[in-house]
């Protein structure tokens, strides 16, 4: 009889180990319960759970990874095309960076059916902040989507790198100072440079056949000739007396004049003796 008890006994206590071993499972896989599968309760409305880096982070490190964990499965074969295509990651002055969304298999790995990591392909800027936006049309595999849009905004550390102004440096404007200088060819008969617009001036010479030297385009020339034509022969004109010689014709008159009185002189008296 005692080992009849026995047996009954260790056979109660097995069937009770395995109801609960089985209600664990189901409890550890499901919650309460009442899921669908999904890694959470159909009551429970679908969202984001915790995101690392939290949202408004600072110091976060420029080759951070964004991890973001939500209440469902988001990484089913039957949802994972649309999801991909629901983030975007911009910087303060709404530059979109590029980005690699990665996501595991949840039928390799059950724990990583509620985790999706989004990864910078370069490396962040120093003291920016950025900004992840989560669209609204992210679904988990029980076919709930996210309530409203969601982002998760942080800070790298560091400070702004400050773009050097722009020095404008204007070019220095270049004056063309041109200087006139109103001097003709050099007189092809003559040999002289000569002024333009100032008349040549004839001093101390004798004008030929008595007449003024005329100008023209401020040249001298002789009895309305144009000394610049090149065609004109050159007229040998005989320059002014030298003084040497005005003393010896002034000379000469005065010796012929004292000849005259002389003689004159001689006839009188030669007169007056006839007459006595």
């Amino acid at each position: 009889m005692k080992r009849r008890w026995q047996w009954k006994s260790i056979n109660v206590l097995i069937i009770m180990l395995c109801c609960l071993f089985a209600a664990s499972q189901v409890f550890a896989a499901n919650g309460d319960g009442t899921g669908d599968g999904t890694g959470g309760g159909k009551s429970i409305a679908f969202a984001l759970d915790s995101s690392t880096p939290a949202n408004g982070s600072t110091n976060v490190p420029l080759d951070t990874a964004i991890t973001l964990t939500f209440n469902k499965n988001v990484v089913n074969l039957t949802v994972k095309e649309n999801n991909m295509k629901c983030f975007a990651l911009k910087d303060n002055a709404e530059n979109n960076i590029a980005i690699q969304v990665e996501m595991g298999d949840d039928q390799i790995d059950p724990t990583v059916k509620r985790i999706i990591t989004i990864r910078p392909k370069a490396k962040l800027s120093e003291g920016n902040t950025y900004t992840l936006n989560i669209s609204k049309d992210l679904k988990a595999k029980n076919g709930s989507s996210l309530e409203q849009d969601a982002t998760v905004k942080f800070t790298c550390a560091g400070e702004v790198t400050k773009k050097p102004e722009e020095i404008k440096v204007e070019e220095p404007k270049t004056t063309t100072v041109e200087t006139a200088l109103n001097v003709e060819e050099p007189n092809k008969t003559t040999g002289n440079t000569e002024q333009k617009g100032e008349p040549k001036i004839a001093t101390g010479e004798t004008a030929l056949n008595g007449e003024e030297p005329q100008t023209i385009n401020g040249e001298t020339t002789i009895n309305g000739e144009d000394p610049n034509n090149e065609k004109t022969e050159a007229i040998e004109v005989a320059g002014p007396l030298r003084a040497d010689e005005v003393k010896n014709g002034a000379a000469l008159q005065w010796i012929i004049g004292f000849a005259v009185i002389a003689m004159v002189a001689i006839l009188i008296t030669v007169a007056m003796k006839k007459r006595k």
